[in-house]
């Protein structure tokens, strides 16, 4: 598969939340949303038409996932609030560790942006990890270098 070529694409509709704080429950519940949304992000991946070993988990991806929500998080709660479809990437065989760039050789790359209407999260994943053969890298959302693939509807 050539450098930068597109192997997934994919919205999961749903409301991200951070999960990290103790303001949302009992770590049961934290627990069950994080399951939630890893079965859900799973289940898209395979309704996608992706199936494992398409591509080895090892080879090198850009993933980059971007979040339509009500309110902006900020850098850490984004963080946070896109670990459990992080997760779910390991889970389906897409990438084989999520741990930083240098250990993994996965080049993940988050953003956000308000789209109330659609709330849920972007994900698209690219063979390698060498920004400039990647579609979709002009300037749009802040750190991602993804741009806005989506109109989003007026808010009032």
């Amino acid at each position: 598969m050539p450098e930068g070529a597109r192997i997934l694409t994919v919205f999961v509709p749903g409301k991200v939340r951070r999960q990290d704080n103790g303001s949302q429950g009992s770590w049961r519940k934290r627990a069950g949303y994080r399951k939630a949304w890893r079965q859900r992000v799973e289940a898209f991946v395979l309704s996608s038409g992706y199936r494992y070993n398409k591509i080895d988990p090892i080879t090198p991806k850009t993933i980059r996932m971007i979040a339509n929500t009500f309110n902006l998080f900020d850098e850490d709660g984004l963080g946070a609030a896109l670990k459990p479809h992080v997760d779910a990437l390991v889970s389906s065989g897409i990438i084989h560790s999520d741990k930083p760039f240098s250990h993994s050789g996965h080049l993940i790359l988050k953003g956000q942006q308000i789209d109330r209407q659609n709330e849920g999260v972007r994900i698209l994943v690219n063979v390698g990890t060498d920004l400039s053969t990647t579609p979709d890298s002009s300037p749009g959302l802040a750190g991602t270098g993804e741009a806005n693939t989506e109109p989003a509807r007026a808010t009032g």
